[in-house]
C-alpha cells in the first residue's frame, strides 16, 4: 500500500472521529431534551382516566377511582420484563419520597405463564421493595392502558384526570419531574 493512501486512510478516519465526536453529543441532547422534559407535558386535552379494578396482596378489590383527590401513579410491570425490573429501584425511591403525597400503585401483569402472582411477590420480596404492589387479575387494567407492552407508566392528577402516559422505562430524574408537575412544585 502507497503511503499517500494510507495518510488518506489515517486523515478520513480521524475527520470521521471528531464528526462523530461532535455530533454524537448533539444528537443525545436533542433526544433527551424531547424525552425528558416534564415541563414540556401538554395537558390541554384533559381526560378522565379510565377506572379499573385490581386486586392486592390478600385479594381485596381496589378501584383507580378510589384514589381520586391524591395524584396517582400507575405503573405497569411484571418480573420478566427487563426494563421493568431496571425501572422498579427509582420507583422504590420515589415512593419512599413521595408516598405521602401521590398514591403509587405498582400493578402487576400475572398471566399465569411467564408471570404468577407468587413470582411477583417473590420477586418484591427479595428485592426489599417497599411500594404497594396490586394484582390485574382479569386484566382490566392492562386493557385499559396498556396497548403493545411495558413497562407503562400512568400519570393521573388529583382530579382523576390522566395527566401524562409514558410507554417504555422511566428513569428517577424524569418520574420526578412528573410528580413534582401534578403537585404543582
Amino acid at each position: 500500500m502507497k503511503r499517500s493512501t494510507v495518510i488518506i486512510l489515517c486523515v478520513t478516519f480521524v475527520v470521521v472521529l471528531v464528526g462523530v465526536a461532535i455530533i454524537f453529543p448533539m444528537l443525545s441532547e436533542k433526544y433527551t431534551d424531547e424525552n425528558d422534559d416534564a415541563a414540556s407535558v401538554d395537558i390541554s386535552d384533559v381526560s378522565s382516566a379510565t377506572d379499573f379494578t385490581v386486586y392486592n396482596e390478600g385479594g381485596k378489590a381496589i378501584n383507580l377511582s378510589d384514589k381520586k383527590g391524591k395524584p396517582v401513579v400507575v405503573n405497569f410491570w411484571a418480573s420478566w420484563c427487563v426494563y421493568c425490573v431496571k425501572e422498579l429501584p427509582d420507583f422504590e425511591n420515589l415512593y419512599r419520597e413521595y408516598k405521602d403525597r401521590i398514591d403509587f400503585m405498582m400493578v402487576d401483569l400475572p398471566d399465569d405463564r411467564r408471570e404468577t402472582k407468587s413470582a411477583a411477590l417473590k420477586f418484591i420480596e427479595q428485592n426489599g421493595y417497599s411500594f404497594p404492589v396490586y394484582f390485574d387479575m382479569n386484566g382490566e387494567a392492562a386493557n385499559a392502558y396498556v396497548e403493545s407492552g411495558i413497562p407503562v407508566t400512568v400519570f393521573i392528577d388529583k382530579s382523576g384526570n390522566l395527566y401524562y402516559k409514558n410507554v417504555g422505562m422511566m428513569h428517577e430524574s424524569t418520574i420526578r419531574e412528573y410528580l413534582d408537575a401534578m403537585l404543582g412544585e
